[in-house]
């Protein structure tokens, strides 16, 4: 009877500690509403609003992590890697993140010229304290996604690995990147022997080939197109690295993102050389013209320049939270997506690397940001895992994941958010899970964190059925809380337009004439010649036969049409071809007509606030067209534009047929053309 008893006991404790907690849960929404409400208010009277917003949307996204992570130690009783969620695992990994954001901190001072581990003052609180909040965070929401493996019969590591299947996506990448990591190294100690051209021809080749043979060597299932993807994007992304002019200006703006990144590496009063200075300023740059020869000298010579003014103490700094060089304020939410460059440079001056390879290496870091959430993407979408690999596999966007530039975090988080709602639209008898709204949210946050003028793509959530919540009031709010997201990110972009003089003015790059004020005016007052000039620009820049723009460019470096002409509707034909391929089981297709024709208002609402953004802010006043509005724009819209364009009518089970390379064609295209968009635009360079 005792132990009964003692049962009893046991189980009425737990009782009382679940209901407790569950009090203190249904109030913290509550209280992390008012402290919003206030913070935001002091937020607004004290700051200008970019910086207002940035900081409380900073501030409700760490509500909202710690919210879920409250309801995962208190309340979930998950089983982890370390035992069941509780308060106690809940202090270890406190205790863990205080110790490593301590050592990061540390490391970080030691890496940063100018500053000493053994003094005190050059110690940031702030950045302790953020380190902090990104360890605990991102280790708890491991915690929380890290399955325990079901052995079986299977080893150790591969059940593990089929378990937590995007661990296994991150091992895979890292595997990929130490490969071509190895022929980055080869090729560059055989050059001085056998001529730069040859070796990097011979490199491309190696690279085409470690892309193109996964897709047919790998079996078919679930995973061969993340497997194949993930191998070709880092390859071929490596590759452009290695044989880029490592510097600025051989991309869109990269040198504005060099600046931004290398700011938010320090955290706050960044300090750079004048070497620093000059991969800002472009030198080699003369009439907007990329200089080869002296970008070659300028990479022979900027290392050393860089040890030396390191030496003699030549070294300047911008105090506050502000971009390296430029001075440029990064309180803008737009700042989150240069994280993979900025942690990339970090450790760079973490383990005293020259100047040019820790520059290298946030570009790599960039790539792997990229390749990972697009995977994670291709993982989880029922179905048109062909598209998606298709689409982030185009010349340009490699291109772009390959450098300095927010693009490739845009494309690939709103890929990532598009994925997990037609996921959820595929199990319309599932209920919707809380975690399932917040990774859906948070992805969408991530991704429009730098261009909230695609924010339409978020109605995709509203079209979640009946069937998938346990009452009409748990529906409506839902929709509220939708809705509610969709003002917020609105607001993210329209309120320093209103308000913020610079914004107001215009961008003086776009010539003479550019005045947002006027431009408004202008609208207002001939609606149908503003309509008319947007109707007839979008006509154009959405043609097929300017798909090239978007796909077969590499910027400054050069256009691949221009030596092979015939190819420039290419790209769109490979696009609509992997529509039509439906990878995954044969269940219900998650896209009704109904949803097609939503998802393509979606899509041209996004396009043309693109175009009127650029507009108003780009285009001289009454301009009968858009400047600034550059064709890969598109890119981070092409996937649900085509899945609502070309939504198939059959159910094909491509897994189930083994010797069927219909999804595989339209991707190992876009790899072969872009061996010959380096062969055009890099190799001899």
């Amino acid at each position: 009877m005792i132990p009964i008893v003692h049962g009893h006991a046991h189980m009425a404790k737990t009782q009382i500690r679940r209901c407790s907690d569950g009090y203190r849960l249904s109030a913290l929404p509550l209280v992390c509403f008012v402290l919003l409400a206030i913070s935001g208010a002091v937020l607004f009277v004290r700051y200008d609003v970019t910086a207002a917003i940035f900081y409380w949307c900073m501030e409700l996204a760490l509500f909202a992590c710690l919210a879920v992570l409250a309801w995962f130690y208190l309340a979930s009783e998950r089983s982890t890697l370390f035992g069941k969620a509780s308060p106690r695992l809940a202090l270890s990994v406190c205790a863990f993140s205080a110790l490593f954001s301590i050592l990061l901190e540390a490391g970080t001072v030691v890496g940063t010229p100018e500053r000493s581990v053994l003094s005190i003052m050059d110690w940031s609180k702030k950045e302790i304290v953020l380190f902090f909040f990104a360890i605990f965070i991102s280790s708890s929401f491991i915690l929380l996604a890290v399955k325990k493996a079901a052995l079986a019969n299977k080893g150790r590591a591969r059940a593990f690995f089929a378990a937590n299947p995007v661990l296994g996506i991150v091992v895979l990448c890292i595997v990929v990147l130490s490969v071509n990591g190895l022929l980055a190294v080869a090729s560059t100690v055989l050059m001085p022997f056998l001529g730069a051209s040859f070796v990097r021809t011979v490199h491309l080749c190696i690279v085409i080939i470690l892309g193109v043979a996964p897709w047919f060597i790998v079996k078919p299932g679930l995973y061969k197109t993340v497997v194949s993807f993930s191998i070709a994007a880092l390859s071929l992304g490596c590759f452009l690295i290695s044989a880029l002019p490592n510097l600025t200006a051989v991309s869109p703006d990269d040198q504005i993102h060099y600046a931004r990144s290398l700011g938010l590496s320090y955290m706050g009063d960044p300090v750079f050389t004048g070497s620093e200075i000059e991969l800002v300023a472009v030198p080699w740059v003369e009439n907007n013209s990329l200089q080869f020869d002296e970008v070659h000298d300028a990479e022979m010579d900027l290392n050393d320049l860089h040890l030396s003014q390191l030496a003699s103490g030549e070294v300047y700094s911008s105090p506050g939270f502000v971009a390296a060089v430029t001075g440029e304020s990064l309180r803008n939410i737009s700042t989150i997506s240069y994280i993979p460059c900025a942690l990339g440079l970090w450790l760079g001056r973490l383990l005293s690397l020259p100047l040019l390879t820790g520059f290298a290496l946030g570009r790599l870091f960039n790539l792997f940001s990229y390749v990972v959430v697009t995977a994670v993407a291709i993982l989880y979408i029922p179905k048109w895992k062909s598209l998606i690999a298709t689409v982030a596999l185009l010349p340009y966007a490699v291109y772009l994941a390959s450098n300095y530039s927010y693009d490739p975090w845009v494309t690939s988080f709103l890929l990532l958010a598009v994925a997990l709602v037609l996921r959820e639209l595929s199990k319309p008898d599932e209920r919707l899970a809380p975690l399932s709204v917040f990774a859906i949210t948070a992805c969408f946050f991530l991704g429009l964190s730098a261009k909230a003028v695609y924010f339409p793509l978020i109605g995709m959530m509203l079209f979640m059925p009946a069937s998938k919540f346990r009452n009409s009031k748990q529906r409506k709010l839902y929709v509220a809380l939708v809705i509610l997201f969709g003002i917020l990110m609105v607001c993210s972009f329209t309120l320093p337009m209103l308000f913020s003089p610079a914004v107001q003015a215009g961008d003086v790059r776009g010539g003479e004439g550019v005045s947002g004020i006027g431009q408004i005016r202008y609208i207002l007052n001939n609606p149908m010649e503003f309509l008319g000039t947007l109707f007839g620009f979008m006509v154009n820049l959405l043609a097929p036969a300017s798909s090239n723009d978007y796909s077969l460019s590499y910027a400054y470096m050069g256009n691949v049409v221009v030596s092979l002409p015939f190819l420039s509707t290419l790209p769109f034909l490979c696009i609509y071809t992997s529509a039509f391929n439906v990878e995954g089981d044969s269940s219900k297709n998650p896209v009704t007509p109904a949803l097609r024709m939503w998802i393509l208002a979606l899509v041209v609402a996004s396009v043309s606030l693109v175009c009127m953004a650029l507009y108003v802010g780009y285009t001289p006043v009454g301009d009968t067209s858009v400047a600034g509005v550059q064709p890969r724009y598109l890119i981070p819209v092409l996937v649900p534009a085509f899945i609502s364009l070309c939504a198939p009518r059959a159910r094909i089970d491509c897994v189930s047929q083994r010797f069927n390379f219909s999804s595989v064609i339209p991707p190992v295209v876009m790899i072969l053309m872009s061996f010959f968009a380096c062969l055009c635009c890099v190799i001899g360079r």
